[in-house]
């Protein structure tokens, strides 16, 4: 059973990379932003569903141009990755929390962005994802690697940064999560091509004030 398994997730992530490719030759850019995300886990997930989770909303991040660095509640640094020349890292942090205090059951996680319209902060709601998880029978760890790449495009894009179609549709529905299933949910080109030009202009000038 477990070389079953493997087998398919050999196949789910040969098919991400050929949806990166297309995406890349539907005309993105060679550049690339690399960002520091600090994940403080305050709801206690288990150590193979955030290893999972970070590792998914890394792929569909690195989709879009931005390769992830990610530090579990401490300042360290992946030594094996440079920073690219005239592109410094930028740096966010985010809290798996058990839960909103004040939010419906159905939003997943928020971002806090100021009047310049830049943010660091996000939190993600672990009952939402886990509630998600069980009723449309999708593996915990995806939904969270999902929900964690959802919030990050907040911070990366900025306000307005819903759209009708792809991971940043404000509510999944079935077809988004069929997509998420079969590790197809992704940022648009368009959204990719925005991320990567706040990164070389206002957004690292308002992370590194």
């Amino acid at each position: 059973m477990s070389a079953v398994f493997r087998n398919l997730s050999n196949f789910f992530s040969v098919s991400f990379l050929l949806l990166c490719l297309l995406g890349t030759a539907r005309g993105l850019d060679s550049r690339f932003v690399l960002i520091d995300v600090n994940v403080y886990n305050d709801a206690k997930v288990s150590s193979v569903t955030m290893r999972r989770a970070e590792e998914l909303a890394g792929r569909v991040l690195q989709c879009a141009g931005v390769h992830v660095l990610w530090n579990d509640g401490q300042p360290s640094r992946n030594p094996s990755l440079s920073e690219p020349e005239g592109n410094p890292a930028a740096k966010f942090l985010l809290r798996i929390v058990p839960h909103s205090r004040n939010l419906a059951d159905s939003v997943f996680g928020v971002s806090f962005l100021g009047t310049d319209n830049s943010g660091r902060y996000g939190d993600i709601f672990y009952a939402a994802a886990e509630r998600l998880s069980e009723t449309a029978h999708i593996n915990l760890a995806d939904v969270l690697g999902h929900v964690i790449a959802h919030e990050l495009g907040h911070l990366l894009l900025g306000t307005n940064a819903h759209s009708p179609q792809g991971i940043m549709r404000p509510h999944w529905s079935s077809e988004e999560l069929h997509s998420l299933a079969m590790g197809r949910l992704l940022f648009t080109p368009e959204q990719a091509q925005s991320i990567r030009d706040r990164a070389t202009q206002p957004l690292t000038a308002a992370l590194t004030r």
